[in-house]
Order: structure tokens, then C-alpha cells, then sequence
């Protein structure tokens, strides 16, 4: 559900969603928004480094999350 909703972010690591104006406006630390739209990995999945929430197959849900918000900008 959450790679289809408008505004998320998908973390290319363990596929958690992030609201892309929550990454903006305080869900996150600001030296952490870079890292997740960078694809880096999340807070959720210690930036990559949790080896049991990381999975393969999110790098593309994870470009197509940064098109879908990225338009008019």
C-alpha cells in the first residue's frame, strides 16, 4: 500500500514509506533527510546497517517514490 500512495518516499533499504513533507517538516532530523532521499537506508532500518529489515527489490520503488513527488519541481 504505501509505494502507491502520492507523497511517500520508499526507503531503497527495507521499503519503509516516508511522507515526503513529514521528510521536510520534522519526522526526521534535517542530517537525516539526505541519506533517506539519497537511498542510504532510514531510521527505521539504521541506514542500511539492520541486516534483518533490509531486503532486495526496493532501489526501484524507491526511484519511482522520488518521480511521483519530484513533478513541478
Amino acid at each position: 500500500m504505501g509505494s502507491d500512495i502520492m507523497g511517500d518516499i520508499i526507503c531503497a533499504k527495507c521499503g519503509e514509506p516516508w511522507d515526503y513533507y513529514g521528510l521536510k517538516h520534522g519526522d526526521v532530523e534535517m542530517h537525516e533527510v539526505r541519506p533517506i532521499l539519497n537511498g542510504e537506508g532510514c531510521p527505521c532500518c539504521d541506514f542500511g546497517n539492520d541486516k534483518d529489515k533490509c531486503k532486495n527489490g526496493f532501489i526501484i520503488k524507491h526511484f519511482a517514490s522520488l518521480l511521483n513527488n519530484s513533478e513541478g519541481e
